[in-house]
């Protein structure tokens, strides 16, 4: 299901993410091919902040709340799923259910 356990995910640094918006990291997710079925994006706020909470579909009330009473602070992981999204070309800002939102102790 998840492919070789004996072979690590391939990762990629993508310099011009660095100072990228929002939006910039959203055409990078949309630029993967169909057959990544995860990525993860490592950033900086207001960048990564900014993303977490405009992923999150105006459907996905809990989700909202969630995001909007978390933040996303340094360490901060969000796990999302793109329900309405069937390649990521498709991939769209609000379109997003946030499955977790993992935020370390104080």
């Amino acid at each position: 299901m998840f492919g070789d356990v004996a072979s690590p995910p391939q990762s990629r640094l993508e310099d011009d993410l660095y100072g990228a918006d929002p939006q910039e990291v959203l055409e990078l997710l949309r630029s993967l091919p169909d057959d990544v079925s995860a990525a993860m994006v490592v950033g900086h706020n207001p960048t990564a902040q900014a993303l977490s909470q405009g992923l999150v579909s105006p459907r996905d009330k809990k989700g909202m709340s969630l995001a909007a009473r978390q933040g996303f602070p340094t360490c901060a992981l969000g796990v999302y799923r793109f329900t309405r999204a069937e390649k990521w070309a498709d991939v769209d800002a609000r379109s997003a259910k946030l499955l977790a939102l993992l935020v370390p102790p104080y």
